[in-house]
């Protein structure tokens, strides 16, 4: 297989799509035509990579059948005359548009844990790509496979993961710059370092129980001076009152209060951001923001976070879950094994960070 032209398919999450973007950069640094189907929402996460013409929107009303903007862009793609398909996202439905948009070859990545439905896609075996890293599926992150198959395709050889293809940060408006300083302004006053914390994401088997989190945030109040403040949706704002009413740390909510842009701003002055696996990390990886990510269920060999420093601390039954092994084999972002994530394991974490970074807490 020697094809030109690819667009791949990404409909799920911001995290996801993110993941997708080694794979293009790899293409287009090769120069072969590469884009990406993606949410409206994560156009502005993408285009520093992909450039404006290498993002295709789905811009659809809802997650049911929008027959109007299904239309639109199958085409679009049409249009554009794309050789060949990757199903990054593993959905029939994306498989239906490239489909109807005339796409002759349809292919998924090879992702251990996730079904390949039947047609219109066709699954590529992993074997391949063990053979290269010499490691199982399982130990083998989701952009790597990624890489490995847009290689593939187009005839290359494959790279290795390395920071040249991470994701490129987006640009931040001065306005959203300002709206972060004010949010930040919110936090109760010290010039202790300031905290973000993201206890739950759209799965909430992910989710950080709360006597937990409320112990790291009071040590490292105690120690530090820390000050923190809990982000997420608006409908995450039960998590803040229900922390809030057993928590004596300094603590702010800005869930459901800021924009995608101002969220960016506000986690690029951050001095630390502690999350669970889910979208939240991925952008504090993205900005560069010091970051400790809680695997509580997910796989942190398959979603290392792609970006800046980070301590990635797994819960044993996740590592079990997923076949992983209690320490990280070369070749693999390292991970702590724990029973449960505590307060003296986060602040591990943060020393460590704070030793690579810098931080202003060990000043």
């Amino acid at each position: 297989m020697n094809y030109s032209s690819f667009v791949g398919f990404q409909l799920k999450n911001l995290g996801d799509a993110l993941a997708c973007l080694p794979a293009l950069a790899f293409l287009r640094a090769r120069g072969v035509q590469a884009a990406l189907v993606a949410r409206p929402a994560a156009a502005r996460l993408l285009t520093p990579t992909l450039g404006e013409e290498g993002v295709i929107r789905a811009d659809f009303k809802s997650k049911a059948w929008d027959l109007a903007g299904n239309l639109s862009l199958i085409g679009t793609l049409r249009a554009k005359g794309f050789q060949a398909a990757l199903g990054f996202d593993h959905k029939r439905r994306s498989g239906l548009l490239s489909f109807l948009a005339g796409h002759k070859t349809r292919v998924l990545a090879p992702i251990p844990g996730y079904d390949a439905p039947a047609w219109p896609w066709r699954a590529v075996s992993a074997a391949p790509l063990t053979g290269r890293t010499g490691r199982p599926p399982n130990l083998i992150h989701m952009a790597e496979s990624h890489v490995f198959l847009a290689a593939l395709l187009a005839g290359e050889e494959p790279a290795e993961l390395t920071p040249a293809l991470y994701p490129r940060p987006p640009a931040v408006g001065e306005d959203e710059r300002a709206r972060a300083r004010a949010l930040l302004e919110s936090l109760p006053p010290g010039d202790g370092p300031a905290v973000g914390l993201c206890l739950r994401g759209r799965q909430r088997e992910k989710s950080w129980p709360l006597p937990l989190a409320r112990a790291s945030a009071e040590f490292l109040a105690q120690r530090v001076g820390a000050r923190f403040f809990l982000t997420g949706e608006a409908a995450d704002g039960e998590i803040f009152r229900a922390l809030k009413g057993i928590c004596a740390a300094p603590l702010a909510d800005l869930t459901g209060k800021t924009s995608l842009g101002e969220f960016l701003a506000l986690l690029s002055v951050l001095d630390l951001f502690v999350s669970v696996d889910t979208g939240s990390a991925h952008l504090a990886a993205l900005m560069g923001t010091p970051l400790i990510a809680i695997y509580a269920v997910t796989s942190p060999a398959q979603w290392a976070p792609l970006g800046g420093p980070s301590r990635l601390l797994c819960y044993n039954q996740a590592l079990s879950r997923h076949g992983l092994p209690a320490e990280a084999p070369s070749g693999v972002a390292p991970w702590v094994a724990l029973k449960a994530v505590g307060p003296r394991d986060i602040w591990g974490a943060a020393e460590s960070l704070g030793a690579e970074t810098a931080a202003k807490w060990l000043k």
